[in-house]
């Protein structure tokens, strides 16, 4: 096996193998193990050192980790060797402080990362020091720097994975928040300017939204509706597009697999799409019924 113990000398040394065996666990403890990652892919780190109820264990040689790969890894001691082995959950394991690990009621220890459990829920009273900082439910982060965990007021070019006050340039990969111009997000918030969004949002002009419609710097506009959309829905989205009753602009659109040329706002009320024979269809402001069909137009700059 692999993963094999380092045996303790005689408590009152006798022989030279106690020496010995003193020397071993002193170098083991200084090769900076804790700073490995317990595993990397489906092996254990080769030179890790690790404990499991006080008997310690070191990683002598590259070890497959046996079952379908996940998050968290149990360590099973026998004798003089152990096994390593992925479970899907961390169910019936907790934290023994006699330790200083995780454990479960057999007596295997569980390797896994404790700052992601924590950002996922699986842990909610991290023990570890990292762990206890991404715990925290918020914190105004400075310039370029970067919050994990739940909430916080992030500065210019930070990051984080959760809701927020992001400030410009920033990215947020979860729930809500104001995020600020030039920024990033895959939830709703509050949205500035150039800044982009896989959902709905307030956004300013330059943003890029994820419920089916573009707005590039009022520059290029595009719309995709289905079938249950209403003709309110539609309007919506060209009042947007053309400003000033009587005008007419070249779009690229499809309705139902018809070619739409143009668009012209006849009145307040009122959009035509015009394909080559002529009006094809007619928007009008505050009609609910849905439109029966898909509809995608492209325009470059409007009016």
């Amino acid at each position: 096996m692999a993963i094999n113990r380092i045996d303790f000398p005689a408590s009152t040394p006798i022989a030279v193998a106690d020496y010995q065996a003193q020397n071993t666990l002193i170098q083991a403890a200084f090769s900076e193990s804790a700073n490995v990652f317990p595993w990397s892919g489906t092996a254990m780190s080769v030179g890790f050192v690790f404990q499991v109820g006080g008997t310690v264990y070191k990683v002598d040689t590259a070890t497959t980790i046996s079952g379908t790969a996940s998050p968290y890894v149990k360590i099973t001691p026998s004798g003089a060797t152990a096994t390593a082995s992925f479970v899907a959950s961390l169910a019936g394991v907790s934290w023994t402080s006699v330790y200083n690990g995780y454990y479960d009621g057999s007596g295997n220890r569980y390797f896994f990362d404790e700052a992601r459990a924590t950002v996922e829920g699986v842990i909610t009273t991290p023990k570890t020091l990292l762990g206890k900082v991404l715990s925290l439910p918020a914190r105004a982060l400075g310039v370029n720097a970067m919050a994990i965990a739940n909430g916080g007021s992030v500065g210019v070019n930070a990051y984080s994975e959760s809701g927020g006050a992001v400030g410009w340039n920033s990215a947020s990969y979860t729930t809500g928040g104001a995020i600020g111009a030039g920024a990033t997000t895959y939830s709703g918030g509050s949205v500035g300017q150039g800044a982009v969004s896989t959902s709905g949002f307030s956004g300013g002009a330059g943003t890029v939204s994820g419920d089916n419609q573009v707005n590039l710097a009022n520059v290029v506009k595009y719309a995709l509706f289905y079938d249950y959309h209403t003709e309110n829905d539609v309007y919506d989205f060209l009042v947007g597009l053309i400003n000033t009753i009587g005008n007419k602009v070249p779009v690229l659109g499809n309705f139902s697999n018809v070619i739409i040329t143009s668009i012209e706002r006849t009145n307040a009320s009122q959009f035509d799409l015009h394909y080559s024979g002529g009006v094809y269809k007619q928007i009008t402001n505050g009609v609910s019924t849905q439109i029966g069909s898909y509809f995608s137009v492209l325009c470059i700059r409007g009016n």
